[in-house]
Formats: structure tokens, sequence, C-alpha cells
């Protein structure tokens, strides 16, 4: 399942981006409690009812582009965000690749995933970073 969206913000190109990759920074995001780092390239995020996904960068270009691999019991797939410039603004345009772990609860995860991707990019325009 693919999911993409764009948001445009009035912050700079350079903070967005540097407020985005930022592993230890999560009181924007409505539904993360926690964000534990591991080291450079991995970290795990905790829901409300902490319920861990574990992340592995996979790219960074500063600025441009940031990538990532994800996995917890019911999903693993990659997320990536591509920043460009676009008049006084900052235009992230995010991709969201899933496949199910298992098959089993696969409906009520994507009724959940969907959910999440909605108030993701809300999130990300509020705050504007």
């Amino acid at each position: 399942m693919r999911f993409e969206g764009i948001v445009m913000l009035e912050e700079s190109i350079t903070r967005s981006y540097a407020n985005l990759t930022d592993c230890t920074n999560c009181i924007w995001r409505r539904e993360i409690k926690e964000i534990k780092p591991i080291d450079e390239k991995h970290f795990i995020e905790y829901s409300l009812k902490d319920y861990p996904t574990f992340f592995t960068v996979l790219k960074k270009t500063k600025n441009k582009t940031y990538e990532l691999e994800f996995s917890n019991n019911e999903m693993e797939g990659n997320i990536r965000y591509q920043f460009s410039k676009e008049e006084k603004k900052t235009k992230i345009e995010v991709f969201l690749d899933v496949q199910w772990v298992s098959e089993r609860n696969h409906l009520l995860a994507k009724s959940r995933l969907k959910k999440h991707w909605k108030d993701f990019l809300r999130d990300l325009e509020k705050v504007g970073l």
C-alpha cells in the first residue's frame, strides 16, 4: 500500500530538515509518546499506548532527502521525504510504502494507518517545523 502527501511550510528548508530529522523531538506528533535514539541510524518510536515501531535511517542528504525503513508487529516499509524550495516556502513530499506482516489484522490495521497518515500530515503542517 502506498501513501503520498505534500506539505508546504513557512519555515526555511534548513530548519524544516533539521527539525524533521531530529530523532529526539516528538512534541509535534500527536500519536507519538516518545522517541528513543539507539545510534546514528536507529531509533524507536513509541505510540501513546507504548507500541514500538523500529526505524533505520537509510539515507540523509542534507536539506534534500530523508529516507527511513520501519517495522513493527503489524507492518513494515519505507518512508521518504523530499525537500525543495518553492518560492519562499519549503515543500516536503512524503511517500510511505507499507507491507503487512500478517493478513490476520490487515483490515483494522489498514484503517488505523489511513487515520495516522492524515493526522501525521496535519501535524506536520500545523507545527510548521
